[in-house]
Protein backbone atom coordinates (compact mmCIF):
# COMPACT_ATOMS: atom_id res chain seq x y z
CA UNK A 1 0.00 0.00 0.00
CA UNK A 2 1.51 3.49 -1.28
CA UNK A 3 1.69 6.00 1.57
CA UNK A 4 1.85 9.17 -1.01
CA UNK A 5 -0.73 11.58 -0.31
CA UNK A 6 -1.18 12.73 -3.44
CA UNK A 7 -1.60 9.51 -5.12
CA UNK A 8 -4.76 9.12 -2.13
CA UNK A 9 -6.45 11.99 -3.29
CA UNK A 10 -6.09 11.21 -6.75
CA UNK A 11 -7.98 8.47 -5.95
CA UNK A 12 -10.61 9.76 -3.78
CA UNK A 13 -11.56 12.51 -6.59
CA UNK A 14 -14.64 10.97 -8.48
CA UNK A 15 -13.45 10.30 -12.46
CA UNK A 16 -13.22 13.05 -14.70
CA UNK A 17 -17.01 13.27 -16.30
CA UNK A 18 -18.80 11.36 -13.92
CA UNK A 19 -22.20 13.64 -12.24
CA UNK A 20 -22.11 14.75 -9.12
CA UNK A 21 -24.64 14.62 -6.43
CA UNK A 22 -26.68 17.54 -5.88
CA UNK A 23 -27.36 18.90 -1.94
CA UNK A 24 -31.03 18.04 -0.88
CA UNK A 25 -32.41 21.47 -1.01
CA UNK A 26 -31.78 21.79 -4.48
CA UNK A 27 -33.22 18.44 -5.20
CA UNK A 28 -36.48 19.40 -3.25
CA UNK A 29 -36.63 22.83 -5.51
CA UNK A 30 -35.94 21.27 -8.60
CA UNK A 31 -38.95 18.50 -7.96
CA UNK A 32 -41.35 21.43 -6.59
CA UNK A 33 -40.09 24.56 -9.08
CA UNK A 34 -43.55 25.55 -10.41
CA UNK A 35 -44.57 25.86 -6.42
CA UNK A 36 -42.10 27.57 -5.19
CA UNK A 37 -42.06 30.30 -8.25
CA UNK A 38 -45.89 30.81 -7.59
CA UNK A 39 -45.08 31.04 -3.45
CA UNK A 40 -42.48 33.48 -4.61
CA UNK A 41 -44.88 35.72 -6.86
CA UNK A 42 -47.39 36.03 -4.30
CA UNK A 43 -44.53 37.26 -1.34
CA UNK A 44 -43.69 39.65 -4.26
CA UNK A 45 -47.28 40.59 -5.12
CA UNK A 46 -48.35 41.31 -1.50
CA UNK A 47 -45.24 43.53 -0.62
CA UNK A 48 -45.80 45.72 -3.71
CA UNK A 49 -49.26 45.77 -2.75
CA UNK A 50 -48.11 47.10 0.87
CA UNK A 51 -46.12 49.81 -0.49
CA UNK A 52 -48.65 50.61 -2.99
CA UNK A 53 -51.76 50.97 -0.12
CA UNK A 54 -49.00 52.35 2.33
CA UNK A 55 -48.23 55.29 -0.27
CA UNK A 56 -51.95 55.43 -0.68
CA UNK A 57 -52.68 55.52 2.96
CA UNK A 58 -49.95 58.56 3.70
CA UNK A 59 -51.47 60.47 0.40
CA UNK A 60 -55.26 60.51 1.90
CA UNK A 61 -53.99 61.35 5.30
CA UNK A 62 -52.04 64.46 4.30
CA UNK A 63 -54.64 65.31 2.03
CA UNK A 64 -57.01 64.76 4.95
CA UNK A 65 -55.33 67.28 7.02
CA UNK A 66 -55.11 69.89 4.58
CA UNK A 67 -58.77 69.31 4.00
CA UNK A 68 -59.23 69.79 7.95
CA UNK A 69 -56.69 72.57 8.56
CA UNK A 70 -59.05 75.21 5.92
CA UNK A 71 -62.44 73.55 6.70
CA UNK A 72 -64.41 76.50 8.45
CA UNK A 73 -68.42 74.67 7.84
CA UNK A 74 -70.04 71.38 8.36
CA UNK A 75 -70.70 70.57 4.80
CA UNK A 76 -66.12 70.24 4.59
CA UNK A 77 -65.90 68.49 7.76
CA UNK A 78 -68.88 66.25 6.72
CA UNK A 79 -66.51 65.52 2.86
CA UNK A 80 -63.63 65.22 5.02
CA UNK A 81 -65.53 62.28 7.03
CA UNK A 82 -66.76 60.80 3.92
CA UNK A 83 -63.77 60.67 2.16
CA UNK A 84 -60.91 59.81 4.15
CA UNK A 85 -63.14 57.82 7.12
CA UNK A 86 -59.45 55.89 8.10
CA UNK A 87 -57.13 58.85 8.76
CA UNK A 88 -56.59 60.62 11.60
CA UNK A 89 -58.32 63.71 10.68
CA UNK A 90 -61.78 62.28 10.23
CA UNK A 91 -61.90 61.86 14.10
CA UNK A 92 -60.91 65.60 14.83
CA UNK A 93 -63.64 66.56 12.03
CA UNK A 94 -66.18 64.84 13.97
CA UNK A 95 -65.77 66.47 16.56
CA UNK A 96 -66.00 69.88 14.66
CA UNK A 97 -69.20 69.15 13.13
CA UNK A 98 -70.89 68.04 16.73
CA UNK A 99 -69.03 71.57 18.09
CA UNK A 100 -70.60 73.62 15.21
CA UNK A 101 -74.00 71.88 15.21
CA UNK A 102 -74.23 72.49 19.31
CA UNK A 103 -73.21 76.14 18.74
CA UNK A 104 -75.93 76.62 16.31
CA UNK A 105 -78.46 75.30 18.71
CA UNK A 106 -78.76 71.91 17.04
CA UNK A 107 -78.89 70.05 20.05
CA UNK A 108 -80.22 67.06 19.25
CA UNK A 109 -77.78 66.77 15.73
CA UNK A 110 -75.24 67.57 17.83
CA UNK A 111 -75.94 64.56 20.50
CA UNK A 112 -76.28 62.16 17.62
CA UNK A 113 -72.47 62.74 16.08
CA UNK A 114 -71.05 62.94 19.51
CA UNK A 115 -72.22 59.42 20.03
CA UNK A 116 -71.07 58.76 16.59
CA UNK A 117 -67.52 59.80 18.18
CA UNK A 118 -68.17 57.37 20.79
CA UNK A 119 -69.20 54.55 18.85
CA UNK A 120 -66.20 55.03 15.91
CA UNK A 121 -63.33 55.92 17.96
CA UNK A 122 -64.14 54.60 21.31
CA UNK A 123 -60.29 54.80 22.39
CA UNK A 124 -59.81 57.78 20.81
CA UNK A 125 -57.53 60.74 23.17
CA UNK A 126 -60.33 63.05 22.25
CA UNK A 127 -63.25 60.62 23.51
CA UNK A 128 -63.44 62.94 26.99
CA UNK A 129 -64.23 65.88 24.20
CA UNK A 130 -67.01 63.69 23.38
CA UNK A 131 -68.52 63.03 27.03
CA UNK A 132 -68.33 66.91 27.46
CA UNK A 133 -70.10 67.41 24.53
CA UNK A 134 -72.71 65.44 25.39
CA UNK A 135 -73.41 67.09 28.88
CA UNK A 136 -73.27 70.21 27.25
CA UNK A 137 -75.77 69.86 24.79
CA UNK A 138 -77.88 68.18 27.87
CA UNK A 139 -77.43 71.53 30.07
CA UNK A 140 -78.31 73.37 26.55
CA UNK A 141 -81.48 71.59 26.12
CA UNK A 142 -83.00 72.86 29.43
CA UNK A 143 -82.02 68.96 32.05
CA UNK A 144 -80.30 70.61 34.40
CA UNK A 145 -80.18 67.07 36.24
CA UNK A 146 -78.64 65.26 34.00
CA UNK A 147 -75.89 67.40 32.91
CA UNK A 148 -75.45 68.18 36.68
CA UNK A 149 -74.83 64.08 37.22
CA UNK A 150 -72.79 64.00 33.96
CA UNK A 151 -70.33 66.73 34.98
CA UNK A 152 -70.01 65.53 38.25
CA UNK A 153 -68.87 61.83 37.08
CA UNK A 154 -66.48 63.88 34.45
CA UNK A 155 -65.08 65.60 37.04
CA UNK A 156 -64.59 62.82 39.44
CA UNK A 157 -62.99 60.86 36.72
CA UNK A 158 -61.03 62.63 34.94
CA UNK A 159 -60.17 65.02 37.61
CA UNK A 160 -56.10 65.89 36.11
CA UNK A 161 -57.11 65.92 32.38
CA UNK A 162 -57.10 69.38 30.66
CA UNK A 163 -60.67 69.49 29.90
CA UNK A 164 -62.02 68.74 33.62
CA UNK A 165 -62.10 72.54 34.66
CA UNK A 166 -64.67 72.79 31.53
CA UNK A 167 -66.85 69.82 33.66
CA UNK A 168 -65.98 71.57 36.82
CA UNK A 169 -67.66 75.02 35.41
CA UNK A 170 -70.81 73.12 33.91
CA UNK A 171 -71.16 72.13 37.23
CA UNK A 172 -71.19 75.61 39.12
CA UNK A 173 -73.59 76.60 36.26
CA UNK A 174 -76.12 73.58 36.78
CA UNK A 175 -75.75 74.65 40.47
CA UNK A 176 -76.93 78.28 39.62
CA UNK A 177 -79.39 77.10 37.66
CA UNK A 178 -81.19 75.49 40.83
CA UNK A 179 -80.38 78.13 43.03
CA UNK A 180 -77.60 77.23 44.86
CA UNK A 181 -75.54 80.58 44.59
CA UNK A 182 -73.43 79.73 47.69
CA UNK A 183 -72.49 75.59 46.20
CA UNK A 184 -71.22 77.29 42.55
CA UNK A 185 -69.33 80.06 44.01
CA UNK A 186 -67.69 77.78 45.86
CA UNK A 187 -66.36 75.86 43.01
CA UNK A 188 -65.46 78.90 41.18
CA UNK A 189 -63.65 80.28 44.43
CA UNK A 190 -61.52 77.12 44.62
CA UNK A 191 -60.62 76.95 41.93
CA UNK A 192 -58.88 80.40 41.49
CA UNK A 193 -57.49 79.76 44.78
CA UNK A 194 -55.72 76.14 43.46
CA UNK A 195 -54.84 77.40 39.93
CA UNK A 196 -53.11 80.30 39.82
CA UNK A 197 -51.50 79.41 36.78
CA UNK A 198 -53.71 77.22 35.10
CA UNK A 199 -55.23 78.52 31.64
CA UNK A 200 -58.76 78.53 32.48
CA UNK A 201 -58.37 81.02 35.26
CA UNK A 202 -59.72 83.87 33.56
CA UNK A 203 -62.57 81.95 32.44
CA UNK A 204 -63.14 81.19 35.79
CA UNK A 205 -63.11 84.61 36.77
CA UNK A 206 -65.59 86.11 34.73
CA UNK A 207 -67.87 83.65 35.38
CA UNK A 208 -67.24 84.28 39.21
CA UNK A 209 -68.01 87.92 38.21
CA UNK A 210 -71.32 87.13 36.36
CA UNK A 211 -72.47 84.51 39.21
CA UNK A 212 -72.05 87.17 41.81
CA UNK A 213 -74.29 89.71 39.86
CA UNK A 214 -77.03 87.15 39.23
CA UNK A 215 -77.23 86.82 42.91
CA UNK A 216 -77.01 89.58 43.77
CA UNK A 217 -80.14 90.59 41.10
CA UNK A 218 -81.75 87.40 42.65
CA UNK A 219 -81.77 89.08 46.31
CA UNK A 220 -83.01 92.37 45.13
CA UNK A 221 -85.74 91.30 43.01
CA UNK A 222 -89.34 93.08 44.54
CA UNK A 223 -91.59 90.75 46.46
CA UNK A 224 -94.75 91.19 44.36
CA UNK A 225 -97.80 93.05 46.04
CA UNK A 226 -100.72 91.52 47.60
CA UNK A 227 -103.66 93.23 46.87
CA UNK A 228 -105.56 94.13 49.87
CA UNK A 229 -109.55 93.56 49.55
CA UNK A 230 -111.60 96.25 49.92
CA UNK A 231 -113.83 96.63 53.16
CA UNK A 232 -117.34 98.23 52.87
CA UNK A 233 -119.33 99.17 55.98
CA UNK A 234 -122.95 99.34 55.79
CA UNK A 235 -123.75 102.82 58.56
CA UNK A 236 -126.59 103.22 60.67
CA UNK A 237 -128.67 106.20 60.45
CA UNK A 238 -127.85 108.43 63.16
CA UNK A 239 -129.82 108.44 66.72
CA UNK A 240 -132.80 110.83 66.82
CA UNK A 241 -136.08 112.02 68.46
CA UNK A 242 -138.55 109.14 68.46
CA UNK A 243 -140.20 108.64 64.96
CA UNK A 244 -143.89 108.58 64.65
CA UNK A 245 -144.99 105.14 63.16
CA UNK A 246 -144.35 105.17 59.07
CA UNK A 247 -142.23 103.42 57.12
CA UNK A 248 -139.30 101.73 57.88
CA UNK A 249 -136.59 104.09 58.01
CA UNK A 250 -133.59 103.56 55.06
CA UNK A 251 -130.12 102.40 56.45
CA UNK A 252 -127.17 104.97 55.72
CA UNK A 253 -125.08 104.99 52.47
CA UNK A 254 -122.09 102.21 52.39
CA UNK A 255 -118.51 103.47 52.50
CA UNK A 256 -115.95 101.84 50.45
CA UNK A 257 -112.65 101.84 52.27
CA UNK A 258 -110.05 101.08 49.36
CA UNK A 259 -105.97 100.49 50.40
CA UNK A 260 -103.94 103.39 49.65
CA UNK A 261 -101.13 103.08 46.87
CA UNK A 262 -98.01 101.80 48.21
CA UNK A 263 -95.57 104.46 48.15
CA UNK A 264 -93.56 105.05 45.01
CA UNK A 265 -89.77 103.95 45.54
CA UNK A 266 -86.99 105.34 43.78
CA UNK A 267 -85.53 103.16 41.00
Amino acid sequence: MTSDPAAMQTAAAPAAGSPRTPPPWLRLARQHQNLLLAVLAAIAIVCASALVWTWHARQSADQALQMLSVARAPAQWEEIIQRHPRTPAAPLALLALANAQYHNGAYDDAVTTYRQFQTRYPRHNMALAAELGLALCREARGETAEALADFERLVAAHSGHYLAPQALFGKARCLERQGDFAGARALYENFILENQDSAWNTQAELALIMLQRAERTAQAAPVADVPVPAITLNVPPAPGPAAEPGPAAESGPAITLEPAPAPATDS
